[in-house]
């Protein structure tokens, strides 16, 4: 999901900002076919919710399958497979899961719809966490190495406890800061760990494919990363 303007809602900023809303909630990030809104009962938790088709983006055909089935048959939903993975992953790790996934506490049902009920990811000062495409695209706060390190630890740990979340983008993953100015990454979707996108996903079964995938994706985000912050022929 991208960041959406009212990503620093809840804090105070320079300028006044208009908030997104969405069905009278206020967004804080969306995508092709989701959207997450802050819990208006809670500024510290959040909602995330499929998209109707009238508001869905456009995407492959094979997508367009998986949501017709999955407003059909919940239990395929983004959504419901979002929460049926953080269920498995949170069983077997406990709480140490939530050093690089966002805590979910489970679905609700409310008006607009089921909602992924999470909490919210922030910095350690309690100021809402950016996307990693924010801070690549639009502010250059960190250096390269210092998120390439990121990456390296984010990638260990999810070899260390084989877990096959390969969708590695600068949209799903958020920068986290430490009192001390340390970041990690924090994945916002990992729907992928429960719906594979191949039909077969051998990735998913034998844990050598899973370890090679997982090392092509986080190389791929490296040189995401390399790309966006350091100059050609220069230095980060």
């Amino acid at each position: 999901m991208t960041d959406a303007p009212a990503g620093d809602a809840g804090g105070a900023g320079p300028r006044a900002v208009e908030p997104d809303l969405w069905r009278g909630h206020v967004v804080i990030g969306r995508s092709a076919s989701r959207i997450c809104v802050l819990d208006p009962g809670d500024p510290g938790r959040c909602l995330k919710f499929e998209l109707p088709p009238e508001e869905q983006g456009r995407t492959t055909w094979r997508n367009r399958l998986r949501r017709r089935i999955g407003r059909t048959l919940p239990y395929f939903g983004y959504t419901s497979a979002e929460w049926r993975a953080y269920c498995r992953l949170r069983r077997r790790l406990g709480p140490v899961l939530h050093r690089h996934v966002a805590e979910c506490f489970g679905l609700v049902w409310t008006p607009q719809g089921v909602a992924l009920w999470s909490k919210r990811i922030v910095n350690e000062d309690g100021t809402p966490a950016r996307r990693l495409h924010h801070w690549l695209t639009v502010e250059r706060r960190y250096r390269a190495d210092t998120l390439l390190e990121a990456v390296d630890r984010l990638e260990a740990f999810l070899l260390e406890h084989s877990i096959p979340l390969f969708d590695l983008n600068t949209y799903n993953l958020l920068v986290c800061e430490d009192a001390h100015g340390r970041v990690r990454l924090v994945s916002a979707d990992i729907k992928s760990v429960a719906l594979g996108k191949k039909l077969l996903p051998l990735s998913r079964w034998f844990p050598v494919l899973m370890r090679h995938k997982l090392h092509r994706r986080a190389a791929r985000l490296r040189r995401r990363i390399g790309q966006a912050l350091v100059p050609a022929g220069g230095c980060a």
